[in-house]
């Protein structure tokens, strides 16, 4: 498994709430058949088990990992902290960062990266949270067990998968 992966945020939209959805997906190679191609069963199985992967929910061995990520906020107006930047197209702004999920040996996660999920105008320190995977469905993480550190983004959070490669993060800020 890809301890790299490329994490591409959906529709990363901050409200008053700062609701922040991200879109995640590793750097697997794309299938490529043709007409003629011989399809081996280790080819079929291979895509069987990206299809039960949507419909199964994330595992914590899957979400153990380091993600590039790029956060996107609808506020582009202002001084922008964070990293964030105005995207070239004028509809908001983003930052690219790393997200580890180091899973430890009880099961959850150590989450880490530097910079607030969705926060672009108010400056905040590196982002240290424990958090556990429910049920596959959803993310919870806190501040509790990480004294000292901040956790910026507390709760519990929808992840889904997308495709085997790709999974979707709500996070309200």
């Amino acid at each position: 498994m890809n301890l790299l992966r490329s994490l591409s945020v959906g529709s990363l939209f901050v409200f008053s709430a700062a609701q922040v959805s991200a879109e995640c997906t590793t750097k697997n190679e794309a299938l490529d058949l043709n007409v003629g191609d011989v399809v081996s069963a280790e080819l079929l199985n291979d895509i069987l088990s990206r299809i039960q992967g949507v419909t199964t929910g994330i595992s914590a061995d899957y979400l153990n990992g380091t993600w590039s990520c790029t956060s996107f906020n609808k506020n582009r107006t202002g001084t922008l902290v964070n990293g964030y930047t105005v995207d070239g197209d004028g509809l908001g702004s983003s930052v690219a960062q790393d997200v580890v999920f180091a899973k430890q040996s009880n099961g959850n996660f150590i989450v880490t990266y530097d910079y607030n999920l969705g926060q672009n105008f108010t400056a905040t320190g590196a982002n240290t949270c424990n958090g556990k995977l429910l049920d596959g469905g959803q993310f919870s993480q806190s501040s509790t067990g990480v004294s000292g550190q901040n956790c910026y983004n507390e709760g519990v959070y929808p992840i889904k998968m997308i495709s085997s490669q790709c999974f979707q993060w709500s996070v309200t800020n």
